[in-house]
């Protein structure tokens, strides 16, 4: 049995194994903003650039969910599961972004409470 690559609406960084490994960085941690972060980490990009990238690449995958809803509440959606994949994916890349801020910040805190 032969798996076969995603391909059309669904092919993303996000659901793609090719490109999720390309996405990691010398360390093997994951980006948030997908193969483009993992580049631009890997080629010396500033962290403002690659955090920049990262943001960008949640605010795409927003912006493309709500356009998706648009046109499934409108009735322009040959498929459902297009939508919820779509909504799914800005959810998930929401929701890391979100948990790379806390541990961001619990580390600030940390840090600003060590004696010195």
């Amino acid at each position: 049995m032969s798996i076969l690559p995603i391909t059309g609406a669904l092919a993303s960084p996000m659901l793609n194994p090719t490109t999720a490994a390309a996405a990691l960085d010398p360390a093997g941690t994951a980006s948030a903003a997908g193969a483009s972060a993992g580049t631009a980490a890997t080629s010396g990009g500033s962290f403002a650039d690659v955090l920049g990238n990262a943001l960008d690449a949640v605010n795409g995958l927003q912006a493309n969910a709500g356009n998706i809803a648009v046109q499934a509440a409108s009735g322009n959606v040959a498929n459902l599961h297009d939508v919820m994949i779509s909504a799914t994916e800005a959810q998930l890349a929401t929701s890391l972004t979100v948990a790379v801020r806390d541990k961001a910040l619990t580390a600030f805190t940390t840090i600003m409470q060590m004696p010195v």
